[in-house]
């Protein structure tokens, strides 16, 4: 009876998470290693959906970056057809040789000018004359009385836009006392500049809407491995598990999706680079007119690399927070 009437001792639920405190915990770079493991299983456990993410991300960004070349190599062709043009300083009937020797030295020190020279009134005849060719009989008789102003020929550095540098070297030099007008192709490069321009808005938001149907895909990927574990998180849930151990394995599911996929989409554009090249060396007059292409660089594939592990998170990222709320 002295047996049967002892109470069994009762443990209280402080008593449980006072023991449970004391455990010993895991080291943190064995956590990591769980997390990233369990990216990698959830990736394995779904190989259609993973390539059919995989293919989708990297048509994306391979996207992306054909329209970055493209518009780095437009600028370069760009500046490169511009360089070699001057701008050139007519200066007024009264301004004499040495007068215009001395504005040349004066630009010369401004910066982005590479050379300024002087043209005098018989060179500039003479360039004249060669310009027209067959025609420069219709020249005969103005060496006694030349009706050709001097001027100066200003050509920039390789370095800057000679579009940006030569309106304002126009804007600074051309209300000068010696200057009479100064002539440039402004009207090209400003028609240049403003399909540039276009071009860039167009291809940005084509790119935008193309990034944001991808973070769609990649965020619906992530809601059917979800569900597909719906369970198994449930049963985490009830022993404890946090939100973000639950959550951090997919937020690295798809980051590592957005790499994978820029990866295979630089492997794509450096194998198109290099057969355009190849067809481009294959005649010699197509390579004189258009040089070897670059298309991989190291800030183009940083880029690429940055945007493929933004949009990858950005979709799991949403779809984890979507999942939480349901």
């Amino acid at each position: 009876m002295a047996a049967s009437n002892q109470q069994t001792p009762r443990v209280g639920l402080k008593a449980i998470w006072t023991e449970v405190s004391t455990l010993p915990h895991v080291a943190r770079k064995i956590y990591t290693r769980q997390l990233v493991e369990r990216a990698f299983i959830n990736i394995v456990r779904a190989p259609m959906t993973s390539l059919l993410t995989l293919f989708t991300t990297s048509f994306a960004l391979f996207v992306f970056a054909i329209f970055v070349v493209a518009v780095q190599q437009f600028r370069a062709g760009l500046v490169s057809s511009q360089r070699d043009v001057p701008v050139t300083v007519y200066l007024k009937e009264a301004v004499s040789e040495d007068q215009a020797r001395a504005l040349a030295v004066q630009y010369q020190r401004d910066a982005g000018v590479a050379s300024a020279r002087v043209v005098d009134k018989k060179m500039a005849l003479e360039e004249f004359r060669s310009a027209l060719a067959e025609q420069r009989s219709l020249l005969d008789g103005l060496d006694e009385r030349n009706p050709l102003p001097i001027s100066i020929e200003v050509k920039f550095a390789s370095d800057v836009v000679h579009e940006e540098a030569a309106r304002k070297f126009a804007n600074v030099h051309g209300d000068e006392a010696a200057v009479e007008f100064i002539s440039y192709s402004h009207s090209m490069a400003e028609q240049l500049s403003a399909f540039l321009s276009a071009l860039r808005l167009g291809g940005a938001l084509a790119i935008v809407v193309i990034l944001v149907m991808t973070a769609f895909i990649m965020m619906n990927t992530i809601k059917l491995a979800l569900y597909a574990h719906r369970e198994e998180i449930e049963i985490m849930r009830l022993v404890g598990a946090t939100d973000a151990y639950i959550r951090t394995p997919y937020l690295i599911e798809g980051v590592l999706q957005g790499l994978a996929g820029a990866v295979v989409s630089m492997l794509v554009l450096g194998m198109a680079g290099a057969g355009v090249n190849h067809m481009l060396a294959a005649s010699d007059v197509i390579h004189n007119l258009v040089p070897n292409l670059t298309f991989l660089t190291i800030p183009l594939v940083l880029l690429v690399l940055s945007v493929g592990a933004a949009v990858g998170f950005v979709g799991s990222y949403l779809a984890v927070r979507k999942f939480s709320v349901d």
